[in-house]
């Protein structure tokens, strides 16, 4: 008689328990609890494998102690959601017998929110106190002064959708100078103007007020950054079956990495590293004044 074929469960808070591997790290539940402090534009690869990959480290040392809001404009809340957010890391490492893997069940990802159907709730984040970071994934066409409207549920650009996020928390904590935002971006040596003074001056075609202009030069910290980690997360039918062997779950937002990574982000300022503690977790996390040594590395892309 042919065996029964197990078919495997989906990768979800709630099967967690059902995980029996030890060859997969799965997150304590005191994890689930850590309060909302990143919100993330972009889901993609490289994005859940390297920031979100040093968060959920952090967090696992309890250095960090805080959960990530991502933000996507297409249909991945739709997978992410069905996950509850988590996702596999499989990090391959080349060692004398082979090369070796590991898996890690990431729960860093506290919940997915649309732009185009969550905004109300996207700006609701600019009102939690615990909130002090954007991770954003840029590229050349988001870094382009163009006309929008703060005020539209959501502005069409990027710059336009981060100025209202800055704008409706500067409007609910009442300027306080402590309530600005770290904001982690990437900008290429060919950008003619960096992120922080496109949203100034966006602002300043807006007509806000001049309160709101000097608190966001004032209190808010623009860090550019590089990063370094080939990421893979396409894989073959035969790769996905052998995966689901090793783990015994299905999980279609399972990410591959190597183990070198590298991720610099731009700062000399104390209060922001203190900020970005999250860094401490890894030596592959860099705090630097300057990118110049780092300039062959590619920007978070996704």
């Amino acid at each position: 008689m042919t065996a029964k074929r197990t078919i495997p469960f989906l990768l979800t808070r709630r099967n967690l328990k059902k995980i029996k591997t030890r060859t997969v790290a799965v997150p304590a539940a005191a994890i689930f609890e850590l309060p909302e402090r990143v919100l993330q534009f972009g889901t993609g690869a490289l994005l859940r494998g390297l920031p979100a990959w040093c968060i959920d480290k952090a967090n696992r040392r309890g250095i960090f102690n805080g959960r990530i809001v991502a933000v996507t404009s297409g249909d991945e809340t739709d997978p992410l959601t069905a996950q509850d957010g988590l996702y596999t890391i499989c990090e391959r490492a080349a060692a004398k017998t082979g090369t070796t893997a590991s898996f890690v069940i990431n729960a860093a990802i506290s919940r997915v929110l649309n732009e185009s159907l969550h905004w109300d709730l996207i700006l609701r984040c600019a009102a939690n106190p615990e909130m002090q970071i954007v991770v954003a994934q840029t590229n050349a066409a988001d870094l382009v002064l163009k006309k929008d409207n703060v005020h539209w549920q959501p502005p069409k650009s990027f710059p336009g959708k981060l100025l209202a996020f800055l704008y409706h928390r500067f409007k609910h904590f009442n300027g306080a100078a402590g309530s600005g935002m770290v904001i982690i971006h990437s900008t290429g040596p060919e950008q003619p103007k960096g992120l922080d003074a496109i949203v100034l001056e966006l602002a300043h075609q807006n007509g806000l007020e001049t309160a709101f202009l000097d608190w966001l030069e004032a209190s808010n910290h623009f860090c550019n950054s590089v990063a370094d980690r080939m990421v893979l997360n396409s894989i073959s039918p035969q790769q996905q079956k052998e995966l689901e062997k090793m783990t015994g779950y299905k999980d279609e937002l399972l990410v591959i990495t190597e183990s070198y990574r590298n991720w610099c982000i731009e700062t000399n300022n104390k209060s922001v590293q203190k900020i970005l503690s999250f860094s401490q977790a890894d030596p592959g996390v860099v705090l630097s004044p300057q990118l110049s040594s780092f300039g062959k590395m590619k920007p978070i892309r996704g």
